[in-house]
């Protein structure tokens, strides 16, 4: 990607962006953090250009106030090393992380690694998505993370009554994502739809399910992360009802979620499903 001032992700190829509370780069799109540190200087009241930490000699750690360095001049300021203030931050952070984590678990939903890495991966999506909108706002509260989840994994919109945060819910999304903790989405639908006892058995099904739908809907062209809790709740109907397509869209109508067929292009893929069968029952 071309002028990024910043550098460039090694995940996604996204331009960095400078987090002011922590002083790393991060990626808006993934959540990718550089954790080196970075000197920054100020041009006409704006922030300049970044410089990784490593590019330094040690003989230029202490009272640096002319550095040329990529045309830099006049460094104003040093953030390699964290301040107290800076650590007061980041035991905050692991606080809400630990909060977060524990009101996932509260769910029943969620197993203790699950729930640590989905919280995790929120925080840092959140505030990269934030810091991409050009807003500095704080984490939300933990209650309205959980009622966001609630909201989203209903399998309705915010034009049908969900009412979520747009901000929360698309970090939740990409934290689902990016660290592949699909299960809880899965136990989530078996009580949604109310078709069958959650078993773990059951729970693995819908999870191949869900990886074919996923895979099915990139293949297409579409955003699959922005359907993940829809994906899970077809994933899951599909899993509980034996693959059946009549049975399937069956218990998605009953359950006023028709319009989850046309958006993940569910007769496609059930299509493909029969066809499979009729492969198999003609082998054998």
């Amino acid at each position: 990607m071309t002028n990024c001032g910043n550098g460039v992700c090694p995940i996604c190829g996204s331009c960095l962006i400078l987090d002011m509370r922590e002083w790393m780069l991060v990626c808006p799109v993934c959540g990718y953090v550089f954790k080196d540190g970075v000197f920054y200087e100020y041009l006409t009241g704006r922030l300049g250009t970044y410089v990784r930490s490593e590019l330094l000699g040690k003989g230029r750690w202490a009272g640096v106030m002319g550095v040329k360095i990529r045309g830099i001049t006049g460094l104003r300021q040093w953030i390699a090393s964290k301040t107290n203030s800076q650590r007061s931050t980041g035991e905050a952070m692991a606080n809400y992380t630990e909060r977060l984590a524990k009101a996932l678990i509260g769910t029943g939903d969620f197993g203790e690694e699950e729930a640590r890495a989905l919280a995790e991966a929120f925080v840092r999506h959140y505030r990269a998505l934030r810091y991409r909108d050009g807003v500095r706002a704080s984490l939300p509260k933990v209650e309205t993370v959980v009622e966001v989840l609630d909201s989203i994994t209903s399998g309705r919109s915010n034009a049908e009554g969900g009412r979520y945060d747009m901000a929360i819910a698309s970090a939740l999304r990409r934290a689902f994502t990016t660290t592949g903790v699909y299960k809880p989405l899965t136990r989530r639908a078996l009580r949604l739809l109310r078709i069958a006892e959650p078993s773990e058995d059951l729970v693995e099904l819908g999870i191949k399910y869900f990886e074919m739908i996923y895979k099915h809907l990139k293949e297409t062209g579409k955003e699959a992360r922005k359907y993940v809790t829809w994906i899970a709740i077809a994933a899951t109907a599909m899993a509980a009802t034996g693959g059946r397509p009549m049975a399937i869209k069956a218990v998605l109508v009953r359950n006023r979620l028709k319009k989850i067929i046309k958006e993940l292009d569910l007769d496609k893929i059930l299509e493909n499903i029969e066809s499979q069968n009729a492969e198999n029952e003609i082998k054998l």
